[in-house]
Formats: structure tokens, sequence, C-alpha cells
């Protein structure tokens, strides 16, 4: 059977910057709805973003750069473990520290435009829902900092953030392997998923469904991949992520527009109470 790519693997330990600017480094990994844009930094680096149309993300994992945000006519540090929003306009990101940090960008803003040209071809997939946004936050837009240290007395160790535009799964790095025996196979529907490794080795095993053209039938993949990198799942497809690392592993889920089976879940998402959902899913 031949090598056909059901997901798209972007695995930047494996090509060159996609960009280069002054104090930076920068790869993308477009999807249907959004891009997630990984970021090598040095002290002194700016991220200038200007008009931006809706939210975006900072997400800021284990070990990641320290950084100053400036959006909203507000500002904000940030450091590890940490996931925030920007609204909406002008923001700038001062790095403080180096290291890397990573930015999601839905497809109406200039960087999804800029940017899609990196897209990887992919097996053709079901459709994708379209990235309705949801209704405005809570006190309207503004700069929002979520760092989980300050999260500590909820239950568990994963998160889940949700904007009007995108979903976040963020959990600190853990050192630890998952048992082969506790795996979580599942598949969405309507919707992609880019599943962000910021420490670590993982395989992320994936399984197109059969359909009645046995031609068209593609073999199981078990693709190891390196940290950073970001893999796109298609829908219906099949999908568990093992980590497998000899060390610190963490994954980043990411999700657009958000997702309405976690949302819909009591508790399940940490700041629910920031950002409705629409009347007619509640």
């Amino acid at each position: 059977m031949p090598d056909i790519a059901i997901a798209a693997y972007h695995d930047f330990t494996e090509r060159e910057p996609d960009e280069t600017a002054e104090l930076a480094a920068h790869w993308y990994a477009p999807a249907t709805n959004f891009v997630v844009n990984t970021s090598r930094v040095e002290a002194g680096a700016r991220l200038v973003t200007v008009g931006n149309p809706d939210e975006h993300c900072l997400i800021l994992p284990t070990g990641a750069s320290s950084v100053r945000v400036l959006a909203g006519g507000a500002e904000t540090e940030a450091h590890e473990n940490t996931l925030v929003v920007l609204p909406p306009g002008d923001s700038v990101i001062e790095v403080l520290t180096a290291g890397y940090l990573h930015r999601v960008f839905t497809s109406a803003t200039p960087t999804y435009a800029r940017t899609k040209r990196f897209a990887l071809p992919t097996h053709p997939a079901a459709p994708v829902a379209a990235p309705e946004p949801w209704p405005d936050p809570v006190g309207g837009f503004k700069l929002r900092r979520y760092a989980l240290a300050d999260l500590t007395h909820l239950d568990g160790v994963q998160r889940t953030f949700r904007t009007t535009n995108m979903m976040i799964k963020l959990a600190p790095a853990r050192d630890e392997r998952r048992a082969p025996e506790k795996m979580s196979p599942h598949t969405h529907d309507d919707f992609e998923q880019a599943s962000l490794v910021a420490h670590g080795e993982w395989i992320h095993h994936i399984r197109r469904p059969w359909g009645k053209d046995s031609t068209a039938w593609l073999a199981d993949e078990h693709r190891k991949v390196g940290a950073p990198s970001v893999t796109v799942i298609p829908p219906r497809d099949v999908h568990t992520s093992q980590s497998v690392g000899p060390h610190l592993n963490q994954l980043v889920d990411i999700f657009a527009p958000p997702r309405v089976d976690f949302s819909l879940t009591p508790g399940k998402v940490t700041n629910a109470d920031e950002y409705p959902m629409p009347e007619g899913l509640r």
C-alpha cells in the first residue's frame, strides 16, 4: 500500500524555519480554520501583530520564554505553563528570556493568509465545520492571562480553555510515559485537531476508517515526532497519542472553533464563565 499521509506532520526538528526575523525564527502549521505559529526567540525580540480582526492565543508551555504582552490598552507578564488570550487589534509580545513560544491565529487573520502556503498535503478528509465565532466574552474583549500555577485548586492537571474562536487544552510537562494498555482512540466528526508537542517524543497512532472502495483504504499510521512539532489530524480519523520520550513530555491540543462536546460537559472548560456558549447550544 502506498505511504500516503493521513495527517499533516509538521516536525520542526526536521526542517529549516519558514521565516526568520530579528532575534526570531518562525515555523507554521496551517489547518483549515487556524494556523499554529511556533517561534524560537531570543531575549529582546518583539513580535508585533497589527490590525488582527479577532482574538488570538499565545501558548507558553513548560520552559517557554517569559514575555511581556501589550494589547487592548493593557499589559501583562507571562511565564511558562500559561495561556494568554489577546483581543482583536494591535498587539506586541516583548520577549524577556530566550526559548520557544507558540501562537494560534484563525483563518480570518492576515497571518493565516500569509502562511497558508506552508500547508502540507493530506489525504482527502471529511468537511470541517465553519469557523463561526461564539458570543463575545463577558466584560468585552481584553487581554486575559491563564497561568496553571493560579489554578492549583482545581482537580486534575489538564485545563481546557475556550475563546470566541478556539479551544486549547494545556497541562504541565510530566516525566512519565503513557501505558500501551491505556490508550484512548477516538474520532471527531467535523473538526480538526492540532497536537503541539512541546516536550519529549510522541507517537501519533492514526487510522482512517475503511469505506466500501477497498482501493481507497489506507494503512494505519504510527508516526513518531519530536519537539517542537505540530500534527494536524483530519475529521473522522481514529487517533490517539502516546508519550514515549525518555524525559519530560508535554502535548497541547488545539481546536477551532471551540468544541461543543467539551463545552457541554460540566466543569470541563476552566474559563467557561468568561466565554458564553451560543444560545442554541446551551
